[in-house]
C-alpha cells in the first residue's frame, strides 16, 4: 500500500489531464451508447443527475439521447475538463461542484434519475456520509424515480484476490474503467491499475509510466475504497426509503451471481 494516500478530489486532480487518455474516452462514449439506449428503453426518463461525473462521458451520452442531465463531482479538475468535452462534443448540459452527501444544497430540482457509476460510492468511506448520500439521492429524485449505482464487485475481487483485474476496455462495465484494474497504453503513456486487499479498505492504485527514449518515468497514486457489497448496500437503499432493489452483473442486466459477476449493478426506485 502507498503511504501517500489521497482524497478522491487530490486522486482524480492528479489524473485529470490524463484520464480520458486512460478510460479512452472517445471510444467508450460510441462503444456504450447502445447500453444506455436499452437502459432509458427499460427505465423511461426525461431528466438525470450524474452524481460523479468525472470528465462527463456520461452526461455528453445520455444529453445524445435527449435526456436533459446534469453533471456534479468533487473534483474541480475534473469538471474543467468536463466542460471541455461538453463543448466539444455540443453538449449544452451544466456541471456543479459538489460531494454526493450535500448534492441537495446545490440543486433544488429534482431527476427521473440519478447515476452514480465508476466505482465512485466506494470513495465514501464514512457510513454516515454512505447515509447521507443515498438519502439525498432519494430526496433528488422524482416519485418512482430511480438510482443506479454501479461499482466492482469487492466480494469477488476478495475472494480470489484478484489485485489486477481484466476488463473489457471497450464496452461498459458496470462503471468508469479507471476502476477496473487493467494495463492499458496511450502512445508514450502507460497505466497499470491495480488493488491493495485491506481487512476493511480496499486501496485503488493507478501507476503511470511515461516512455521517452526507451526510458521509463512512473508515479504512483493511490486512494482509499470502502468495498461495500450486495447485502450491505440492499439494507441502506432500505433504510434511504427505496424499494424495488434489483441487482445485476453489469449495465447489461445480467443477473448479478457473487462469485462471478465481475460487477455490481444495482437499480432502486424511489
Amino acid at each position: 500500500m502507498n503511504n501517500n494516500t489521497l482524497n478522491p478530489e487530490a486522486f482524480y486532480g492528479q489524473l485529470s489531464s490524463e484520464y480520458d487518455h486512460m478510460i479512452r474516452f472517445e471510444n467508450r462514449l460510441k462503444a456504450e451508447r447502445p447500453v444506455f439506449e436499452k437502459l432509458i428503453e427499460k427505465y423511461p426518463i426525461k431528466s438525470a443527475l450524474d452524481a460523479a461525473c468525472g470528465t462527463g462521458m456520461h452526461v455528453i451520452m445520455l444529453n445524445q439521447l435527449s435526456i436533459n442531465v446534469l453533471g456534479a463531482d468533487i473534483s474541480p479538475d475534473m469538471l474543467d475538463q468536463a466542460e471541455k468535452n461538453a463543448k466539444r462534443w455540443n453538449c449544452d448540459s451544466r456541471f456543479i461542484l459538489s460531494s454526493m452527501q450535500k448534492l441537495d444544497q446545490k440543486i433544488t430540482n429534482t431527476f427521473d434519475a440519478i447515476y452514480c457509476l465508476g466505482n465512485s460510492l466506494p470513495h465514501i468511506l464514512q457510513e454516515k456520509d454512505l447515509r447521507q448520500a443515498l438519502s439525498t439521492f432519494h430526496k433528488l429524485l422524482n416519485p418512482g424515480g430511480i438510482v443506479v449505482i454501479g461499482m466492482i464487485n469487492f466480494a469477488r475481487v476478495r475472494r480470489n484476490n484478484e489485485r489486477i483485474l481484466s476488463v473489457n476496455r471497450t464496452g461498459p462495465s458496470g462503471g468508469h474503467s479507471t476502476l477496473g484494474g487493467h494495463t492499458g497504453r496511450t502512445g508514450d503513456t502507460e497505466f497499470i491499475r491495480f488493488y491493495d486487499i485491506g481487512k476493511e479498505s480496499f486501496y485503488f492504485n493507478i501507476l503511470t509510466i511515461n516512455w521517452q527514449n526507451g526510458k521509463a518515468a512512473h508515479q504512483l497514486q493511490t486512494t482509499e475504497l470502502k468495498p461495500y457489497t450486495q447485502p450491505r448496500l440492499e439494507t441502506e437503499l432500505f433504510k434511504a426509503g427505496f424499494h424495488e432493489n434489483d441487482f445485476f452483473g453489469s449495465l447489461h442486466l445480467e443477473p448479478f451471481i457473487e462469485e462471478k459477476s465481475k460487477n455490481l449493478v444495482m437499480i432502486s426506485r424511489k
